[in-house]
């Protein structure tokens, strides 16, 4: 059954998982397919180049300092698919250490 949890999650929601750093280490199929993305394009790089150019840099650097602190980051970012289209997203980020 947890083989069959963890297709589904996999398959219809999309996660994304961070180290503290903020490098990609897991991310969903199901947020690959949404953002355009393949998983080699974003596993082991920042975070920061799925976000628009557009966010509020105070909300950029909350989530370092969130990241950092192994607290939990809950907002509203612009962020962007592989084709530039920006989108607003409510995003939980925790890193995981």
């Amino acid at each position: 059954i947890q083989d069959q949890k963890n297709s589904l999650f996999d398959k219809y929601i999309l996660t994304c998982m961070l180290d503290k750093n903020g490098f990609i280490i897991d991310i969903s199929k199901a947020f690959l397919e949404f953002l355009g993305y393949k998983e080699r394009d974003v596993k082991n790089q920042k975070y920061r180049f799925l976000i628009s150019k557009y966010a509020n840099e105070k909300v950029i650097d909350e989530i370092k300092k969130t990241l950092n602190s192994g607290f939990t980051f809950n907002g509203e970012i612009k962020s962007k698919k592989k084709n530039s289209e920006v989108f607003l997203g409510k995003h939980y980020c925790k890193s995981v250490i």
